[in-house]
């Protein structure tokens, strides 16, 4: 026969004789039972992790913490700005009220709203000094009201 002729009728596998595993004295582990297959997904799974893999993952972590955290912070920025424009609205709000209230009951509104031509007796007017000349000394006087002779 030539060559190519007998390639082509070994066309079925040699066939080896099936060994008996009762009489054989040595025992089969599993693994050599087992035919050698691809890892499937699961066992690939099950691996540890590389220490590069722990260190990506956690530079990952870490960086997803700390965008979390930035964005934490410009809501925190933001809700300070708004309370902030609310206190000065209510602060401008409350200067306008109180010069308001100022006005309406200065000495010279309330004697407009009395009819009074001229200012109250009571209100005395206070003048400005300087504070560079010196005060006179006061006198003080016994008074003969004070006294407990009746």
């Amino acid at each position: 026969m030539t060559p190519r002729a007998t390639a082509t009728a070994r066309t079925e596998p040699p066939r080896i004789a099936p060994r008996d595993l009762r009489t054989s004295p040595r025992r089969v582990s599993t693994l050599e039972q087992r035919p050698v297959v691809a890892a499937s997904r699961a066992s690939r799974l099950r691996r540890r992790p590389t220490p590069v893999a722990v260190a990506i993952g956690l530079v990952i972590a870490s960086l997803l913490a700390v965008v979390g955290g930035n964005m934490q912070l410009a809501a925190g920025q933001l809700r300070l700005e708004q309370v902030d424009s609310r206190l000065a609205q209510l602060q401008s709000a409350y200067a306008a009220a109180l010069a308001s209230v100022a006005a309406a009951t200065s000495p010279q509104a309330l004697a407009r709203v009395g009819g009074l031509r001229a200012g109250p007796r009571e209100i005395l007017p206070i003048y400005s000094v300087s504070l560079r000349s010196r005060l006179p000394a006061q006198s003080v006087s016994s008074a003969p009201c004070c006294s407990q002779d009746r």
